[in-house]
């Protein structure tokens, strides 16, 4: 055969030797940094020792699952993603590149992270079965994670082992919480989540919900989460319908970290522009208040600071201390209501 017959068949097999290169090669020299991996928190996240500079790092592209705090229970898999990024990582120097994205919303460090022979982190945890794709924000490598995932999938490795039946034996096991999902008339659902209860809901709004709840819920505290599940409208439940127990003003410091009613007059309300705040005494700094974050102006009637000014009210919530004072954040209009017989009737939007 001859040179030329030769080079054409090389050339493709050269090409083909040096796809994977191509795919997982690092950013420009520019963009890295080298680092020492010291302590693992989660499969996806790692502090490290970068010039005397104490970073913690994302890996961009993967979604571990979390270990989570003493109210929150560990979702499978996550000791075992936590171990393999510990073995692989922890005590090592560690490449980190960034992406177009430098920073997530919490001030970590996004990175892809490069082991000293070359592992591509992100892309080993996929490959692995410690970790999904993290499809939220667009990044680099996303069709190539993608090809990952279903490749560690259809090998049932990690997190697809026996193909979701290890998940479901082991959420059993350790009384994970369940969505309950119920027909209603007229082509209606409820959903039920411990002893909160939606009513009402089609097609699209069932949707809306059960994909709020499956975001708040790993990441709020319970309290927290029942408060905003409150504030979507939510009722509480547990065979009867569960009243909230109503408190004066005065005593509300008493139930800090409690779902309460709190009633009183608001004697004094402003807004700062970032938030507005409900006093139920013109001493602010000592007495309970309600607390609406600019975020949510737009779900109340408008402005909030006079709506509610000198109405006898209901609002609904857990109870916070916040420098020394008790207060009660809402996030929706559900959560606070003019009482009868006060004369007057409840803002409208």
């Amino acid at each position: 055969m001859s040179q030329t017959g030769n080079l054409k068949i090389f050339l493709p097999l050269l090409f083909l030797f040096f796809i994977p290169l191509l795919v997982f090669t690092p950013g420009t020299a520019r963009s890295a940094e080298y680092c020492t991996a010291v302590r693992i928190i989660d499969g996806d996240t790692l502090e490290a020792d970068c010039e005397r500079r104490l970073e913690k790092i994302r890996l961009i592209g993967v979604d571990t699952p979390e270990r989570y705090g003493p109210e929150k229970p560990a979702q499978f898999f996550s000791e075992e993603a936590a171990d393999f990024t510990r073995k692989m990582a922890e005590g090592r120097r560690i490449r980190v590149d960034s992406d177009a994205e430098k920073e997530d919303r919490y001030g970590r460090r996004l990175g892809y992270v490069y082991l000293p022979d070359g592992t591509f982190l992100n892309a080993e945890l996929v490959r692995q079965g410690y970790g999904f794709v993290f499809r939220r924000f667009p990044f680099r490598f996303l069709d190539e994670f993608s090809q990952l995932e279903a490749e560690a999938r259809e090998n049932r490795r990690g997190l697809w082992q026996e193909n979701g039946l290890a998940e479901f034996r082991w959420l059993q096991k350790n009384e994970a919480d369940s969505f309950q999902v119920f027909p209603a008339a007229g082509n209606l659902w409820m959903v039920r989540y411990r002893k909160l209860l939606k009513t009402h809901l089609d097609q699209n709004g069932l949707a809306a919900e059960l994909q709020e709840l499956r975001v708040k819920a790993p990441e709020l505290s319970p309290g927290d989460l029942e408060s905003h599940l409150l504030s979507r409208g939510w009722r509480l439940i547990s065979g009867e319908e569960i009243k909230t127990r109503a408190v004066s003003w005065e005593e509300a410091g008493r139930y800090a970290g409690s779902l309460v009613s709190v009633e009183g007059k608001i004697v004094l309300a402003h807004n700062s522009g970032k938030a507005c705040f409900l006093n139920f005494h013109s001493n602010w700094k000592r007495y309970f208040s309600v607390v609406i974050f600019a975020s949510d102006f737009p779900r109340f009637p408008s402005p909030p600071e006079k709506a509610y000014l000198g109405k006898q009210v209901r609002v609904t919530g857990i109870v916070k201390e916040f420098e020394g004072r008790p207060e009660m954040v809402i996030t929706g209009p559900e959560q606070i209501q003019i009482l009868p017989g006060a004369g007057e009737s409840a803002p409208r939007k």
